[in-house]
């Protein structure tokens, strides 16, 4: 699974490594493969299936024509691009359209832009795109915001906890009664940090009916990967392991020192620590472990967004900026 990113500047000395170019296998470091046996007698998980689609809450909402997304550069205030976007970095100058409202979290449903007001205590809350029309849905203190079907999931900072909000008969409910750290939905199932639980790995579906521990060990992040999950393991250093979701059986297979770890078109990526955070793919050979990384940004960075439209990441030397890279 060879990819070659490029990634387009236009004023600024942020560098595209071709993965061809510095492709690290790990074989010699996952010759010893460690292997947990995470059941125990208090896990109520069930096994599950891994979907093909994985969503993460994320700052970046791709329309048919246009991006939406806070803008970093003008006080993260909900912004508007249209099609084709930039190609290298985004500026106020690029805006069409804006609202004066702050967010760090966001998604769209038809017409309605639903976000975290920053202005009114983060606040769950709404505005038509088209005319404006804001409307205050719950006194909820929101973060990581996504839409499934007619329902948001959220956290709400004020217990830690996941609710879902259902946009067509306006209620709240929770989902997830422990504290929550970082999550996403694949399929019909939430995999999410137990913060009440020492940060590890947990599971539930959209019901909140079949709640259960994944792993014995806490986790800084986690993706889905063919019929698998693989997470970065808190307490071993921040390496990488694999989990098979109907035995829940873990198994180390790279040493990378990384964070957060998301997937994206079937392939892996992540920041590397080692690597003065840089961004890295990361592919596994299914029939031996075998893990391959490369370098696909060496600058460091705080965070990054994969979508259709191209990967928007925030850069550590300017935090205002959004700059873009497209996969080839």
């Amino acid at each position: 699974m060879k990819k070659t990113l490029f990634l387009l500047l236009i004023s600024t000395s942020f560098i595209l490594i071709g993965c061809n170019n510095d492709k690290n296998n790990l074989n010699s470091q996952t010759s010893t493969i460690i292997q947990t046996n995470n059941s125990n007698t208090n896990n109520k998980l069930s096994s599950f299936l891994i979907s093909p689609d994985t969503v993460y809450p994320t700052q970046f909402i791709s329309s048919t024509n246009s991006l939406i997304f806070p803008n970093w550069d003008d006080n993260n205030k909900i912004s508007i691009i249209n099609d084709p976007i930039p190609q290298s970095i985004i500026t106020s100058k690029d805006i069409v359209k804006f609202f004066n409202y702050s967010t760090h979290t966001l998604t769209i449903q038809g017409d309605i832009i639903y976000f975290a007001d920053a202005s009114n205590n983060n606040s769950l809350s709404s505005i038509n795109i088209i005319d404006g029309t804001y409307k205050k849905l719950n006194s909820h203190n929101v973060s990581n915001l996504l839409l499934t079907g007619n329902n948001l999931l959220y956290i709400n900072k004020t217990d830690g906890k996941l609710y879902s909000y259902d946009t067509i008969d306006k209620t709240s409910k929770i989902i997830i009664n422990n504290v929550v750290g970082k999550y996403l939905l694949n399929g019909n199932y939430i995999l999410y940090e137990n913060k009440s639980d020492f940060s590890k790995l947990y599971k539930t579906n959209l019901e909140g009916t079949e709640d259960g521990q994944v792993t014995t060990f806490s986790v800084n992040s986690f993706a889905t990967y063919n019929n698998y999950i693989v997470a970065i393991n808190s307490n071993d250093n921040n390496n990488l392991y694999k989990i098979d979701p109907e035995t829940l059986r873990a198994t180390r297979i790279a040493l990378i020192n990384g964070e957060n770890l998301k997937t994206f078109k079937n392939t892996l990526y992540f920041i590397n620590l080692d690597k003065s955070n840089y961004l890295y793919s990361l592919d596994i050979n299914d029939s031996n472990n075998q893990v391959s990384l490369s370098p696909i940004i060496n600058q460091g960075i705080n965070e990054y967004y994969p979508s259709k439209k191209g990967f928007f990441v925030q850069i550590r030397s300017n935090v205002n900026n959004t700059y873009i890279f497209k996969p080839n």
